[in-house]
């Protein structure tokens, strides 16, 4: 049995052998690819090749199949409903065309990881938002090989929501091009963990590129790391910002280039 799904636009779908009716249901409306799941745990696996041609997104949902969307998807909607769901999003080639992904995560204990493998090219713009919804959630973004051409962007929005919860950035690689980085940890007591290098890579040279990273703890006792670096002769400029917010006990791990308020404990670290 194949998916169960909404279609305005044909999509291929390679079967397998479980026989299961998966709860994810896919929709495409022009370029945007929504998927939907519902109020029992889901598993929700993109693969991207940041291209423009046809099945440049694929899907597998709850171990089902392989979604392959017979047109262009520039526009990717993730709402996961209730449940203790997983969703994972992996640029496996060059981003050469703009991408947005938007993924909504719902109440229970959720996970989200996303896998940046490979750089963008100029002029080209990648945006990430990723909301936890209540409960315990782990949203985790590895970019480390996520160069930035000149003219490219770079989007990241990391929202906990109520409960307690655990954020995580890593960046290091060669920019030219922006980062902007967005976390808020939400009521509960959150851990939220980013460390950020602009890097000199031996074939593409020292970064010039701006990285511009906020983190807000909001409610509760939360503790934040926040560290940006540069190595080589990289020159971009880094512009760190950690707001504690509500509560008695936050803490923070920081490089001197991250101004910060609302912290009961600040620990600064030399890079």
């Amino acid at each position: 049995m194949s998916f169960r799904r909404r279609m305005q636009t044909q999509l291929g779908v390679e079967a397998l052998e479980d026989r299961r009716t998966p709860a994810v249901t896919f929709n495409v409306v022009g370029g945007t690819l929504f998927l939907n799941g519902d109020d029992q745990p889901n598993s929700i696996v993109i693969t991207d090749t940041g291209s423009s041609g046809p099945n440049n997104v694929t899907v597998v949902a709850d171990g089902q199949g392989l979604v392959l969307p017979a047109v262009n998807i520039s526009i990717i909607r993730v709402s996961t409903g209730n449940g203790e769901d997983f969703v994972s999003y992996t640029l496996n080639n060059n981003l050469r065309n703009n991408r947005k992904v938007v993924v909504d995560m719902g109440e229970d204990d959720d996970a989200f990881q996303g896998f940046l493998q490979r750089p963008a090219r100029a002029n080209k713009k990648m945006t990430l938002n990723v909301q936890g919804g209540d409960d315990d959630d782990a949203i985790s973004v590895d970019a480390k090989r996520f160069g930035l051409a000149n003219g490219s962007y770079f989007y990241l929005t990391q929202d906990g929501g109520e409960g307690d919860d655990d954020l995580y950035f890593l960046y290091k690689a060669t920019i030219t091009g922006k980062i902007v980085y967005n976390a808020f940890g939400g009521d509960g007591e959150d851990t939220i963990y980013a460390d950020l290098v602009a890097f000199e890579g031996t074939n593409d040279g020292p970064s010039t590129g701006r990285i511009v990273a906020n983190i807000y703890g909001q409610d509760d006792d939360d503790a934040i790391t926040l560290l940006m670096s540069r190595t080589g002769a990289s020159t971009s400029p880094l512009n760190g910002f950690a707001d504690g917010g509500d509560g008695n006990d936050n803490t923070l791990v920081r490089t001197n280039n991250v101004a910060f308020t609302n912290f009961e404990q600040v620990t600064t670290v030399i890079r």
